[in-house]
């Protein structure tokens, strides 16, 4: 299996997308090559601009896209489940029951709810020394760290966008991906919301 990648960087043109594609493409003009635009409409556009310009083979997607199809069978294989809002809402609803302290009296609240979502999510790459740290600077921090904690071991068999990205990226280092050789060269154009 042969894969490569380009970032795309300085400008950001689609002609520029198209001398990019071509080169990666070569002599081969049916060579399999995945563009990560910036969003669906985005890409839409750009999917229509190269077919204009003749380009045939070439597949348009946004990065949570990618990450699920080279990670998802990954997560799947060892028994995780997609993190959908519903199940996050409700895990985050179910540690917030259990708040203490200065969380206590708003632990129902909704604004509470959605800062604690927003806030696990933003604690998601913290290590844990730098998390212990964080519960050592007062007693609000120490029981968010808490909830966080509890949050992180309730939702253990269930994947999100981080975990998924790490399992793409270890699905392309092994080259394990059903699929692979259709992705082609992959080239990342203006992308959004990388982890």
């Amino acid at each position: 299996m042969n894969a490569s990648a380009k970032l795309i960087v300085g400008e950001q043109s689609p002609e520029r997308l198209h001398r990019v594609v071509e080169s990666l493409k070569g002599d081969d003009l049916l060579a399999p090559v995945t563009v990560v635009g910036p969003s669906n409409y985005a890409n839409l556009s750009l999917r229509h601009d190269f077919a204009r310009a003749g380009f045939v083979n070439v597949r348009f997607m946004v990065f949570s896209r990618l990450a699920e199809f080279l990670g998802a069978p990954r997560m799947a294989s060892e028994g995780r489940a997609p993190l959908t809002r519903v199940i996050e809402n409700a895990a985050v609803r179910s540690v917030a029951s259990g708040a203490v302290g200065p969380l206590g009296d708003l632990r129902e609240h909704s604004s509470t709810l959605r800062s604690l979502k927003q806030t696990f999510r933003d604690l998601r790459n913290v290590p844990s020394a730098a998390l212990d740290a964080l519960a050592g600077t007062g007693e609000l921090q120490t029981e968010t760290v808490r909830l966080y904690r509890q949050f992180r071991q309730d939702t253990a068999n269930f994947y999100d966008d981080e975990d998924l990205a790490r399992a793409a990226a270890a699905s392309v280092d092994e080259q394990l991906t059903a699929g692979f050789e259709d992705i082609g060269a992959i080239v990342f154009y203006m992308p959004r919301d990388l982890t």
